[in-house]
């Protein structure tokens, strides 16, 4: 019963969260259609540029290649019902069988702007392709300049290195009530990987990193 409570009250906490942030600001609810493409393809070609994307619990949203953005945005998935899970967001390949995630990192999303806000909540982000045939390198890369990105009440699983990478300059990361497990590094690469790299080099700079409230599970590297 104690368990239950405590489950009621983080969901609580989330739909309050999310309630908030719809209301303050201007959302789309992606209704899920099942074909592969259509999340990035809305965001990427949304005329009226929504600060918020809404996607459904129980859904597999099937990414066909990266989310570029130069704008503040938040995915959130919608608090799932008893026995749904969690709006999912995973790679979907080419017709020929090859990964459309082109370019280097292959990520879900890269923020490529100024002072912008990239945010993930609620969400199963998995790396692994629906077919078990590749997995993209991680979830989200940070090009641009003092950028925040911010993962919450996420699992982020079966990703190849680097879940989140900076490449630009004074990158805050936040990641908080959420899970990085499994990546997949191949063998030689044991010194490459992990939950984030950054700070300078031949990465980017970070400014503030916060990981807060989470797990970080089988993984290979740093």
């Amino acid at each position: 019963k104690m368990k239950q409570k405590h489950i009621n009250y983080l969901i609580s906490i989330i739909v309050l969260q999310i309630s908030s942030i719809l209301f303050a600001q201007n959302a789309l609810l992606i209704e899920h259609n099942g074909e592969p493409g259509q999340l990035e393809e809305t965001i990427m070609n949304d005329d009226e540029q929504h600060d918020v994307y809404v996607l459904q619990a129980d859904k597999v949203y099937l990414q066909r290649t990266k989310i570029n953005t130069d704008r503040s945005i938040a995915i959130i998935g919608e608090v799932p019902s008893e026995g749904q899970h969690p709006a999912t967001i995973q790679p979907f390949p080419n017709d020929d069988g090859s990964s459309g995630f082109i370019g280097w990192p292959t990520v879900n999303v890269e923020a490529q702007g100024e002072n912008i806000e990239v945010a993930l909540r609620n969400l199963l982000l998995n790396g692994a392709s629906v077919d078990g045939s590749f997995s993209i390198g991680g979830a989200v890369t940070a090009r641009g300049t003092e950028e925040k990105i911010i993962i919450d009440h996420c699992v982020l699983t079966n990703y190849e290195y680097v879940q989140m990478l900076a490449l630009g300059t004074d990158t805050d990361f936040h990641f908080t009530n959420s899970v990085a497990k499994s990546n997949s590094a191949q063998p030689g690469q044991q010194f490459w990987g992990g939950l984030l790299w950054g700070g300078g080099s031949w990465m980017g700079t970070m400014d503030t990193v916060i990981i807060q409230n989470s797990s970080i599970m089988n993984m290979t590297g740093e």
